[in-house]
C-alpha cells in the first residue's frame, strides 16, 4: 500500500513478478520517477506497462541487458502509450532491439521530452 503513494520506484522485474508490478504501476497515480531492471521478459511485457504508466510519470529509466527478446515490437508498444509529460527517458540494454524500434520510438517521444539517452 505504501508504493501506491511514492514518487519514486526502483523494481526488479521478472516473470515470477510481472503481472503484480504492472498491476500496482497502474495504482501508482502519484508516481513521478520510475527506474526498472527487466530481466527475461518479452515484447508483452512493454505493452503492458505502457498501458500501465501513470500520466504523472516524468522520469522512465529502463535496464534491458538480460532482456533480449525484447524487440522492436515491444519498444513500438510501450512508445504509444509513453505518458504526455515525460521529461526523461533512458533506454540501456535492448540487445534484440533493431533500426525499426528506435523510429518508433522517436516517433512516439512527447514534445515535453528534454532529456534522451541510449546505451545500447
Amino acid at each position: 500500500e505504501a508504493k501506491l503513494n511514492t514518487t519514486k520506484l526502483v523494481e526488479y522485474v521478472d516473470k515470477s513478478n510481472m503481472r503484480s508490478f504492472v498491476f500496482t504501476l497502474g495504482r501508482c497515480r502519484m508516481l513521478q520517477d520510475l527506474t526498472l531492471f527487466i530481466e527475461g521478459l518479452r515484447d508483452s511485457f512493454m505493452a503492458a506497462l505502457g498501458r500501465a504508466l501513470p500520466g504523472s510519470l516524468r522520469t522512465l529509466k529502463l535496464q534491458l541487458r538480460q532482456s533480449s527478446a525484447i524487440t522492436d515490437g515491444g519498444v513500438a508498444a510501450l512508445a504509444q502509450r509513453l505518458p504526455g509529460g515525460l521529461r526523461s527517458l533512458h533506454l540501456v540494454g535492448g540487445p534484440g532491439l533493431g533500426d525499426g524500434g528506435l523510429a518508433a520510438l522517436a516517433a512516439g517521444l512527447p514534445p515535453t521530452l528534454r532529456e534522451l539517452e541510449l546505451d545500447l
